[in-house]
């Protein structure tokens, strides 16, 4: 039953569930030699076909670039992503999806949502839609916050 929580126990109960959602998630991913990293790395070039440039790759999935180098290089010995030169800025690099890593993440989320379906058996879809509009709220919110400090660091 959910009760009122302090902040202190309420940050232990995420931090738990993260780990939770995280092993389940990587009992799928790990045996397919691929990570956290790889696997949010192929799921934004699926949902963008044109490509990212590294630098907004390591932004959308919040690491520093070092990771999304690291990750880029081993999706592309695995044949998943391909990596080119901007046309327009030849210092820049794109990466895209081949044929080979969409097939690969279809089949791989029909087994990570396999996996998730376990872990949230015992919530109702009208949570599960809650939780994770709380989730994009709170990322959203932050983006924005962030974005502010941005502008304002520039007008001083």
């Amino acid at each position: 039953m959910l009760e009122y929580r302090t902040s202190y126990t309420a940050g232990l109960l995420q931090a738990k569930a993260f780990r939770i959602l995280k092993k389940k998630t990587n009992e799928v991913l790990e045996p397919l030699d691929i990570n956290a990293t790889d696997w949010g790395v192929l799921g934004l070039l699926l949902r963008e076909r044109q490509g990212f440039r590294l630098s907004e790759l390591s932004r959308e999935v919040g690491v520093k670039a070092p990771y999304i180098s690291k990750s880029v290089d081993h999706l592309e010995i695995k044949s998943f992503i391909t990596v080119r030169p901007d046309s327009v800025d030849s210092r820049v690099r794109i990466a895209t999806i081949t044929k080979e890593g969409q097939i690969f993440v279809a089949r791989t989320e029909k087994l990570v949502v396999a996996q998730l379906k376990i872990v949230f058996k015992k919530v109702s879809k009208r949570d599960l839609y809650g939780y994770v509009k709380t989730l994009d709220t709170v990322v959203q919110q932050y983006s924005d916050v962030a974005k502010e400090v941005d502008l304002k660091h520039l007008r001083d």
